[in-house]
Formats: structure tokens, C-alpha cells, sequence
């Protein structure tokens, strides 16, 4: 209401500092959090943001799934898998073979996603089979190799029309990846997103305490109602992923074999590792490398974790007397809750 006949006038930093409280008011923030099945699992995904927007999480997700879902016939990795003449790369596809052959080359093979016409005989990849045997087993292997996948430009070709890819090593850490790149594009700044156990971590909770994540003990066929914590880690700007046998094996001869194949043997791999735990930049790397640990075993993992640059990791293993053993890099303990 005007008073005494006067005209109220707002001078111009007034009028600056108004529509600066009302941009404020429609941006307040809150937590949201979601979760739903991808990827034959679970996400659960916690931020900050000015509105919900669960919906298009769920599109980012399908989107990923019609690239690299080896259990969607009509995905791209499938079409390339099964030669189809409607094939075309895509950024996705491209991204991920690019990722592998890095770790491939680095681990001396012992991460290769062209192990899937093993998986599927193991009944590990998307196909549902008993134990295989020893021809079966050769036959497969021949039918193997990261050298046989061509990448020329935007395109991707194979040498050899055998060659399949399995995705379930880096898929769901580079899906992470992507979700985590979609929120920094939106400002998003404060979120937790975990695909599968795949964890990338950004700022804080709404408490303004860091992200708290939990080491699971490896304890043989325990699932997620009754886990164990080994340990806690703070993670922010950084992502962690956490690969065992434990939960996943094939009974052989009466003995339970884990789900980590060697890609030189066909065979599970024996080895001393129970749980490898790897802190990245990125998730689709701490994803691979944890898988490629598992197959190597603690020595050797160890060796090479001391030579890669931003790779820190915790392992589990098994000591000389069978009991539990744990390691870790010295730039882990930098992630250690108190």
C-alpha cells in the first residue's frame, strides 16, 4: 500500500537483491532418494537437488541396458554378439571395450570380456548350463581374445565371428560412471549411487558427514540379509568396488567353485583372494580391476596395485594357516572411517 501520496521507489541493487532471494526460494534443495531393479539387480541412489528426478534416472538406466545388457536380445552388445547385420556401435559400446582392453593389456589378460562363451558354459554369463567339459572348454577358449575386436573410428568389427562379449566385469560400474556424469552436468554435487554394489560417492550426506561404505566379511554364501561388516571407509569424489567368491559358485566333484574364471584356463580361478576391494576415479575401472584381482590372487594382485596410479585397494585372503588375512595399499588407509 502506497502512503501520503508517495511513490515508493526501488532502486536497482534493491531490485537486485529481491529477485536474488526469490531465485533462492525456488531453488531450495532437499534429499531425494530412489532405488528399482536394472541389470538383472538392485540401485539405490540418494541426492541432492531442487526437484525429483526419478524418472529420468530410470530413462538413463534403460537407455544403458538397450546398449550393454547381455541379457536384452535386441541391446547392442547383443546384436554384436550375434552378428546381426542391423549392428551399430555406439558411444557406449565403444566407451566400455576401450576400458577393458586397458585393464586386459595392464593384467596380462587376466581381465578379458571376451571370456562370455566360457561364462555361458560355466552357467555364469546369460545362458544356463551345466558343468562343461574339457572340448567344450578348448573349443571356447579359441574363441577368445581382446586382439579379435576391432575399433576403427565408430566403428567396431571382429576378426573372428565367435568372439562374444560379456559385460557383467565393468557394466555396472560404468553405468555408475555415467549416472554420476549426468548429476555433475546438473549441478548435482551431494549423491550416493549404488548399482549392484558398483559405488561412486559425491560430497555429503544431509548431515554434511561424508559417505560411509561398508566392507563386507567374506563369508561363504551369506547374501545381503545376514552380511557382516569388515570394515567402514569414508568415500567422496571417488568410487569403490568390491569383487569375491562367496556369494556366487558352481558345485564340481564335490567342491564349490567361485565365479571368477581365468581367462588362460577356462577354469575358476584358485587362488588365495577372497575379496578385493578397489578405490578409483572412476567405478567402471575399480569394477574391472577388482574382477581381474580376484583371478590373480594376492601377490600378484598386490604387485601390480603398488605400480597402477590412482588405484587404491584392501584384500582379503587367505593365509598360510586358512585363516582370514587382510591387506591393503598405503593410500587406503586415507579412506579408513573413523
Amino acid at each position: 500500500m502506497l502512503k501520503s501520496g508517495k511513490l515508493q521507489v526501488i532502486s536497482p541493487l534493491m531490485l537486485g537483491l529481491m529477485l536474488v532471494l526469490v531465485s533462492c526460494r525456488s531453488q531450495t534443495t532437499q534429499y531425494y532418494s530412489c532405488e528399482g531393479k536394472t541389470q538383472g539387480t538392485m540401485y539405490h541412489i540418494t541426492y541432492e537437488y531442487n526437484t525429483d528426478i526419478h524418472t529420468e534416472i530410470d530413462s538413463i538406466l534403460v537407455a544403458f541396458s538397450a546398449s550393454l545388457s547381455n541379457y536384452n536380445p535386441q541391446s547392442v552388445v547383443s546384436k554384436f554378439n550375434n552378428n546381426d547385420s542391423g549392428f551399430v556401435a555406439d558411444t557406449m559400446l565403444i566407451r566400455m571395450i576401450n576400458l577393458s582392453r586397458e585393464v586386459w593389456s595392464k593384467t596380462g589378460g587376466m581381465f578379458d570380456i571376451t571370456i562370455a562363451p566360457v561364462a555361458n558354459l560355466w552357467g555364469f554369463g546369460w545362458e544356463k548350463v551345466s558343468v562343461p567339459d574339457t572340448t567344450k572348454l578348448s573349443e571356447a577358449l579359441r574363441n577368445m581374445g581382446m586382439d579379435k575386436i576391432v575399433i576403427n573410428g565408430n566403428k567396431v568389427t571382429k576378426t573372428d565371428p565367435n568372439v562374444t562379449i560379456i559385460t557383467n566385469g565393468i557394466a555396472q560400474g560404468l553405468s555408475v560412471d555415467c549416472m554420476a556424469e549426468f548429476f555433475e552436468k546438473k549441478g548435482i554435487r551431494n549423491y550416493l549411487i549404488e548399482i549392484g554394489g558398483e559405488i561412486v560417492a559425491g560430497g555429503t550426506k544431509k548431515n554434511g558427514e561424508m559417505w560411509r561404505i561398508g566392507i563386507d566379511e567374506p563369508i561363504k554364501g551369506s547374501d545381503y540379509s545376514n552380511r557382516v561388516t569388515q570394515t567402514v571407509i569414508n568415500l567422496n569424489g571417488k568410487a569403490v568396488s568390491t569383487s569375491g567368491n562367496y556369494r556366487k559358485f558352481v558345485e564340481m566333484n564335490g567342491s564349490q567353485l567361485g565365479h571368477s574364471l581365468n581367462p588362460k584356463t577356462g577354469y575358476p580361478a584358485t587362488t588365495d583372494m577372497l575379496s578385493a576391494t578397489v578405490i578409483a576415479d572412476n567405478c567402471a575401472l575399480a569394477d574391472a580391476y577388482a574382477t581381474a584381482f580376484m583371478v590373480m590372487g594376492f601377490e600378484k594382485s598386490m604387485e601390480l596395485a603398488d605400480k597402477l596410479t590412482g588405484i587404491e585397494v584392501y584384500f582379503i585372503y587367505l593365509g598360510s594357516d586358512n585363516s582370514h588375512k587382510v591387506a591393503y595399499s598405503k593410500g587406503f588407509t586415507n579412506y579408513f572411517a573413523e
